[in-house]
């Protein structure tokens, strides 16, 4: 029977399926466009994003990210051509040509650490001069970029989702200060840079969601350990009182118990109460400190400096906690700086991939040109090269190529990470130097002493190629 259910199962004709159809889709929890991919429910939406904004103040915190975004806009940034000169030469013209420079553009664009994604939109212009609707400082008409506007994360209240779970445009709602209704972009306008675009998640993951945990008890010692200094206490206040208060919970009883909530070390700071005495003698009323014993039982200090490890470490930071501690070796430094500019260069790379693969595209697309390899931005390097170590390790290659020191291109290498004057700066000012002795009447002159340097060149090259004498000792 087994057999002849088999057989029959194989003459069934398998699933045709269209090739180009896509039949899942990622599987991104949402709710009417509300994202919900975040199982601690205070880090969702738009609550979520208050949260981030009060850790991106954070002292620790904030040390890092100003950090990674001074680094980042300090790397140099050009324009590679591609195939079409023109092309580069105009995205070139509209990055020098926008209303707010690049590396205020790249402030906007590194908020995607805090939140996890920013949504930037290209705002365009015709470029008809300094009287042109918007004004720009060339008159060729051409379409350029009059900025990259950021759309602010506390107003991205929801995102358009298609079948597969792909974003299709976002929802802005402004809560402040306007009454404008909600506006649509479509995502073919909007340029999203995220952190991590892993699981299809369109608002990627913020650097700050490993941190959550040690920023939230930071947060909390610290709020103790000053009630503790400001009430300059050894131990928890005690007021007694006569027992009838207490049972009828009168308005005296919450009196003294806010007393002893309030109590505090300061300039207004004393304790008022009643002298009254039982039969015996004895006060009716009293305030005392219960003492811990002397010194606390947890050190608050070292709590907060490992809350502050575990923050710089989970932003790649923690180099930056090197020598606080009378500790941590050179090559500890080495090792911690090249994992930090490790991953700047992983955040560069995704913002210029996002960056050339649609807003140059789009931008040659309105002026008319379509190279088949269109301009690209790169960026310089990250991290500047030890000076000792490549001197050392370009002795050691020219021990076995002498040679190599005679190549031009790697001496203006070395010059250029030295930032020392290059041969070709060196040659750019020779001829500087020339046209104005020309100009002063000095050509002549200076064509004889040229040819008095070359006669001694040559002279030098002729002494260099002559067969030497081998010489003998006489025993």
């Amino acid at each position: 029977m087994a057999r002849k259910r088999s057989a029959a199962a194989a003459a069934q004709p398998a699933p045709v399926y269209d090739t180009y159809v896509e039949i899942g889709s990622s599987g991104l929890p949402s709710f009417g466009g509300l994202i919900r991919d975040e199982y601690i429910r205070d880090l969702s939406g738009l609550e979520g994003r208050k949260i981030y904004t009060e850790m991106a103040n954070d002292p620790i915190i904030g040390a890092a990210l100003g950090t990674i975004n001074q680094r980042m806009r300090a790397v140099s940034l050009s324009v590679e051509d591609g195939d079409d000169e023109r092309a580069g030469e105009l995205v070139r013209t509209c990055l020098a040509d926008m209303s707010t420079t690049w590396a205020d553009a790249l402030t906007d664009v590194l908020s995607m650490l805090v939140y996890g994604f920013a949504p930037i939109e290209p705002v365009y212009k015709v470029r008809a001069g300094a009287n042109g609707e918007k004004p720009s400082r060339f008159t060729d008409n051409l379409i350029g970029w009059h900025k990259l506007a950021i759309r602010r994360q506390e107003t991205v209240y929801k995102w358009e989702l298609d079948e597969h779970d792909e974003p299709v445009g976002i929802v802005q709602r402004i809560y402040i200060g306007t009454s404008r209704p909600p506006q649509t972009i479509p995502i073919e306008r909007l340029l999203v840079f995220r952190t991590d675009a892993g699981r299809g998640n369109p608002e990627g993951r913020s650097i700050l969601r490993s941190a959550y945990t040690s920023w939230y008890c930071a947060k909390r010692v610290r709020v103790f350990e000053a009630i503790g200094i400001e009430r300059e206490l050894t131990g928890l206040p005690q007021i007694k009182i006569p027992g009838a208060i207490i049972k009828a919970d009168s308005t005296e009883f919450a009196a003294y118990k806010k007393l002893g909530r309030n109590i505090r070390a300061d300039e207004q700071g004393c304790v008022i109460l009643p002298s009254d005495r039982d039969q015996n003698g004895n006060p009716l009323y009293e305030f005392s400190l219960v003492s811990t014993g002397g010194r606390r039982q947890v050190d608050t200090a070292a709590t907060l400096n490992r809350y502050a490890v575990e923050m710089f470490t989970a932003m790649y930071c923690d180099f930056l906690l090197l020598g606080h501690e009378q500790s941590g070796s050179w090559a500890l430094a080495d090792s911690k700086t090249s994992t930090f500019a490790v991953a700047l260069i992983g955040w560069l790379d995704s913002i210029l991939e996002t960056f050339n693969r649609f807003a140059i595209p789009r931008l040659l697309l309105l002026n008319g040109l379509s190279p088949k390899d269109p301009p690209r931005l790169v960026h310089g390097d990250v991290e500047s090269p030890d000076l000792t170590a490549l001197g050392t390790y370009i002795a050691q290659i020219g021990g076995i190529f002498p040679e190599i020191s005679l190549v031009p291109s790697l001496m203006d290498a070395c010059l250029r990470a030295a930032n020392l004057p290059t041969s070709e700066g060196a040659v750019s000012v020779g001829k500087r130097a020339a046209s104005v002795l020309n100009k002063l009447g000095f050509g002549d002159k200076l064509a004889e002493v040229r040819k008095e340097a070359d006669e001694i060149l040559a002279a030098l090259k002729r002494e260099e190629d002559k067969p030497r004498k081998r010489t003998t000792r006489k025993r």
